[in-house]
């Protein structure tokens, strides 16, 4: 019996130990879940900084930002035509 007994020990062990490690995965995935989140927040947040600054400085030809501004709206001002392009097509 006393190698039964060992046996179970060591499967009771295993056991647990297997337990503790799907309970550390699980804790590990919730908490790079929460650090995606923040990090989502952090991108929405530079993103809401960016266009506020962009609005507030699209007229001032002499930013350090000029170029990029400049490219902006072009590609806003390429939107636009594309949408009147979607809207001829539509009928609208």
């Amino acid at each position: 019996m006393d190698f039964f007994d060992k046996m179970g020990e060591k499967l009771a062990a295993a056991g647990a130990e297997a337990s503790k490690k799907a309970k550390d995965v699980s804790s590990i995935v919730v908490l790079k879940g929460k650090i995606h989140s923040e990090e989502s927040k952090i991108e929405t947040l530079y993103k809401s900084i960016g266009e506020k600054y962009f609005l507030a400085h699209q007229d001032y030809e002499g930013d350090v930002y000029a170029d990029e501004i400049a490219s902006i709206l072009a590609a806003k001002a390429g939107i636009e035509t594309l949408n009147e392009e979607i809207k001829e097509i539509e009928g609208k």
